[in-house]
């Protein structure tokens, strides 16, 4: 799955720097699911 606005990675350094910025993105994208609902509920 790719993020809005950021081009697919080309290649990455190693095996484990692409596993490295796959985690982070997935642990991103599972913050922001989990926060988003908070935040709404702020403003709602």
């Amino acid at each position: 799955m790719r993020l809005a606005g950021l081009p697919p990675l080309k290649k990455a350094p190693s095996p484990n720097g692409a596993f490295f910025v796959g985690g982070a993105i997935a642990l991103a994208e599972s913050r922001a699911l989990q926060t988003l609902p908070a935040l709404w509920a702020l403003w709602a």
